[in-house]
């Protein structure tokens, strides 16, 4: 069985952040190491309002889950979220999954709620990257008047650009690779099909 010094040697060095606040002031009662880096702060916010160690989380309605959830005893949970911390004198965006979870006492009262958190900064900035990247590529292609379609493998579909359409002379925008043939000359069908096999 857990003693208490093992669990607490367990939760500050898990790998993600862990915090409990304690009633409705949010007064920080632990707070382990991953979760201080993600504060940028020391040891010493035990004792703390969370409200005083992150001002800046005022108005970015995390306080107000928290006290909805030592409120109500509704657990709170939030995907993908944008959360704006203040490090090293700059506020700087992070995104985060985390869980509000109620925590009571051995009388069953209700006295503090439980932060877990996983940082999705980098996964979030990977697919700002991708999507700007699509965009730019898209950008390309309509800028030098080139007709495109993309493929989807799993069922065979096309998805035809606007100008693809408007070459091809066809009104709809998706096709079958089927239905798409009846729209490309037959003696250009082998090379187009096989061009498409080998992409």
């Amino acid at each position: 069985m857990l003693t208490e010094n093992i669990l607490r040697n367990v939760i500050e060095k898990a790998p993600f952040p862990i915090t409990v606040y304690a009633g409705y002031e949010l007064e920080i009662i632990l707070a382990n190491k991953c979760m201080r880096d993600t504060y940028g702060e020391g040891e010493d916010v035990v004792g703390k309002r969370y409200t005083e160690i992150l001002p800046e989380l005022g108005n970015q309605e995390i306080f107000g889950q928290l006290r909805g959830v030592i409120t109500t005893g509704i657990p709170f949970e939030a995907k993908d979220t944008r959360v704006d911390i203040v490090k090293e004198g700059v506020l700087k965006p992070h995104y985060f999954d985390y869980n509000f979870t109620p925590v009571y006492d051995d009388q069953g009262n209700l006295f503090a709620v439980m932060n877990t958190a996983a940082e999705v900064t980098g996964l979030n900035l990977s697919r700002q990257q991708t999507i700007e990247a699509e965009e730019r590529l898209r950008f390309a292609v309509e800028s030098a008047d080139l007709g495109a379609f993309e493929t989807r493998e799993v069922d065979g579909t096309l998805k035809a650009s606007k100008r693809f359409m408007e070459i091809l002379g066809i009104e709809q925008s998706q096709y079958t690779q089927t239905e798409l043939s009846t729209h490309i000359h037959p003696e250009d069908f082998s090379i187009a099909s096989e061009a498409h096999k080998n992409a």
